[in-house]
């Protein structure tokens, strides 16, 4: 049943949806594109509610949760499964929205966003903040190099990004030998 009827329903949302943007049309892009696993109607219902319970309001608790998750992927992995097969739908965590935000005015303490991050980076990279219009309005993305001679680090910790995570480098010390060895 979960797999003839529900996913197949929750995957039409996407037709019916009046635009990318709507809650209907995400949830019609996540359906079409997962497979269930989850044979029994029962089970499912009991995952559901189960996930129900977690609450990710915060930052630290969306940033605990994406850990979590980077970490699961990377066990599986190291067991010989392939964790590429797991993958957070981004129709719902990735949206443009569009924003007023200036760097150059926006203030740290008593410095500007741009000098004050200057500040936070060991060693000095030469990052830069880039101002594109999107459909949804004005976006504003900051570009920051690869590293070309040491780990970036921000206020004295270097971070990696897996996925969209940014743990710490230290936690990922076979990743920490990669980039020493491309460096």
């Amino acid at each position: 049943m979960v797999n003839q009827r529900l996913f197949p329903y929750l995957a039409g949302f996407k037709q019916r949806a009046t635009g990318p943007q709507t809650i209907e049309y995400k949830i019609g892009e996540v359906f079409s594109e997962i497979k269930n696993k989850v044979q029994s109607g029962y089970n499912l219902r009991d995952v559901i509610d189960r996930v129900d319970e977690l609450r990710f309001r915060s930052q630290a608790e969306k940033h605990e949760l994406s850990h979590l998750y980077e970490a699961k992927i990377k066990n599986m992995g190291n067991a010989g499964r392939n964790g590429g097969e797991y993958y957070t739908p981004r129709p719902l965590t990735h949206e443009v929205v569009g924003t007023d935000f200036v760097p150059d005015v926006k203030k740290v303490g008593n410095q500007v966003l741009p000098l004050w991050l200057a500040n936070s980076l060991q060693p000095s990279i030469a990052f830069s903040f880039r101002t594109v219009q999107h459909p949804v309005g004005r976006v504003v993305l900051l570009e920051i190099p690869a590293a070309t001679g040491a780990p970036v680090a921000f206020n004295g910790v270097q971070y990696v990004r897996i996925g969209s995570a940014t743990p710490k480098l230290t936690e990922y010390p076979d990743r920490y030998q990669q980039l020493i060895e491309r460096l």
